[in-house]
């Protein structure tokens, strides 16, 4: 049977379950149902409060505690932010939960990060212990390890916590994933990453081990942030020749390809590839419209494919950015990148770039130099250290507003943030030569 009508969960009322608890108080069932309906309903601590009463009535206890488990994951241990919950409910739940002798890596680390937003640090460092001595499968070693990770800010000791992990599971893809997260994301130095990737092959993870494709391109990630770009490669290959549908992998191969070894032609291939995998995703669109405009020339393509993500995804500022420089200087169409420009500026989150860009846009194809010297200073402003800025800066002193000390001051400043020195040196002779006075011959 197929119907529009939306996905909703459907409860019993709170009076059915109610009357079901009374008649029955040792069954499971409705107290699970009204701690569900409670949580969606009314808040947190209502339904802790009927999941207490339910943890002294039912007596399944390893069903009851299986839900306890659940209920902890609802409130969101490892993923996303966690709901809301009272001091008071977190510690009469703590309290009546020690009562009993079932333990779960979860449950404890459930119980750390309440007491870690309740700024409770010794009760919290207790139940991170209890957790590292209660993980047992895979996912148990993953939430330790995210939590002392992100929660706790300690990748070292997150590390240690999946070694642990891979002694124990050492074919489980998905704690050798969060390894490579974890180097990647904690900056390990370079060997000690390299080493964990050599370790990591050794192990042969194929198609045969589940979310092996997964492992092998956080660890292509890795290998790309420490600059190992070759292993990268070899890391990106193997996840697509596991499953060469895995558009993440051939989309981080195809911008390796094209930003760290210059292989414009394979990128454009694989970046091909990956709208074919998903036509409907905005990045991968983006991702081909860079090569074809950066590096291949094919400005016209550049443009539909900016276009295609920009339908995708209307707000898409890296994509307006692209698509305002490339209509601004490959298409002669200065009406046009003045609208592109104009959008970009309504968006969040415009890099120091494009206002360089801009102010380049204004001072060749426009005599609005009071703007680009804005838009120029803005992007100085927003990136001190870049030459970049400072050099285009100086061009427009010194092509068009005639300040000759002011574009001598910012081609050194320029040279100091480590501008070729030809180029800077060239135009301090321009400089030099435009500010010598006329000699009169008699």
């Amino acid at each position: 049977m197929t119907t529009d009508e939306p996905l909703t969960f459907q409860f019993e009322s709170r009076e059915t379950l109610v009357a079901k608890i009374e008649r029955d108080p040792a069954n499971l069932d409705p107290w699970t149902g009204l701690v569900e309906l409670e949580a969606e309903e009314s808040s947190l601590d209502t339904a802790v409060s009927v999941l207490l009463r339910a943890i002294d009535a039912v007596s399944d206890r390893e069903q009851l505690w299986r839900f306890v488990d659940n209920f902890v994951w609802f409130c969101g241990v490892a993923e996303g932010p966690t709901m809301a919950l009272s001091e008071a409910s977190v510690h009469a739940f703590y309290e009546r939960w020690k009562i009993d002798t079932h333990r779960s890596a979860q449950t404890s680390l459930f119980f750390a990060q309440q007491f870690k937003k309740l700024n409770l640090p010794d009760l919290c460092t207790e139940n991170v212990t209890r957790a590292e001595g209660e993980v047992h499968t895979g996912r148990d070693y993953i939430l330790l390890a995210l939590f002392l990770r992100d929660k706790m800010e300690t990748p070292q000791l997150a590390l240690a916590a999946l070694q642990r992990g891979i002694a124990a599971h050492p074919r489980n893809a998905i704690i050798w994933d969060c390894v490579a997260d974890t180097h990647r994301l904690g900056n390990s130095a370079r060997e000690i990453a390299e080493s964990t990737y050599q370790s990591f092959k050794q192990c042969r993870l194929d198609a045969t081990t589940e979310d092996a494709c997964v492992a092998w391109a956080s660890f292509g990630q890795m290998l790309d942030a420490i600059g190992n770009y070759l292993s990268a490669e070899e890391a990106y290959r193997q996840a697509i020749e596991i499953d060469p549908r895995y558009r993440w992998a051939t989309g981080k191969l195809s911008g390796l390809l094209r930003r760290r070894l210059a292989r414009y032609h394979e990128a454009e291939k694989l970046a091909l590839r990956c709208v074919e995998i998903d036509p409907e995703h905005a990045w991968s669109w983006f991702n081909l419209g860079f090569v074809y405009h950066h590096h291949l020339a094919r400005f016209a393509d550049a443009k539909a494919a900016y276009r295609r993500a920009i339908e995708l995804k209307p707000d898409y500022v890296k994509v307006w950015e692209n698509l305002a420089a490339l209509m601004a200087f490959e298409t002669d169409t200065p009406t046009e990148a003045q609208k592109a420009f104009d959008k970009v500026f309504g968006l969040s989150g415009v890099s120091a770039w494009t206002y360089n860009q801009y102010g380049i846009f204004l001072r060749e194809l426009t005599d609005r130099y009071d703007e680009s010297e804005k838009a120029l200073l803005h992007a100085i402003e927003m990136e001190p250290t870049e030459w970049s800025h400072r050099l285009a800066l100086a061009v427009l002193y010194e092509k068009r507003l005639l300040r000759f000390e002011e574009a001598r001051k910012f081609l050194l400043e320029a040279k100091e943030h480590g501008a070729p020195i030809d180029n800077i040196d060239y135009r301090l002779a321009l400089i030099a030569q435009r500010r010598r006075p006329l000699k009169v011959v008699k």
